[in-house]
């Protein structure tokens, strides 16, 4: 194996950890959104509203720590 394949193999690794982490915060974000629209929330509901919100915030967090490790300006 050349060291350009080797480079190219973890690219691909850093962008697909990227996406997976892009994901993430955008299944929460959508989570989060659906549960803020409603009018009344069980006080579980509430609960969960602020373990969701600090989940995507995490998330948020950790991809802009991936994205100043690896050098990334998107």
């Amino acid at each position: 194996m050349g060291t350009k394949f080797v480079q190219n193999i973890k690219l691909e690794l850093k962008s697909k950890r990227l996406q997976l982490l892009i994901d993430r915060h955008q299944q929460l974000d959508d989570t989060v959104d659906e549960l803020s629209e409603r009018r009344i929330l069980l006080p579980s509901e509430r609960q969960s509203l602020r373990m969701l919100k600090v989940m995507r915030l995490r998330a948020k967090e950790a991809i802009e720590r991936f994205k100043n490790r690896e050098d990334i300006t998107k």
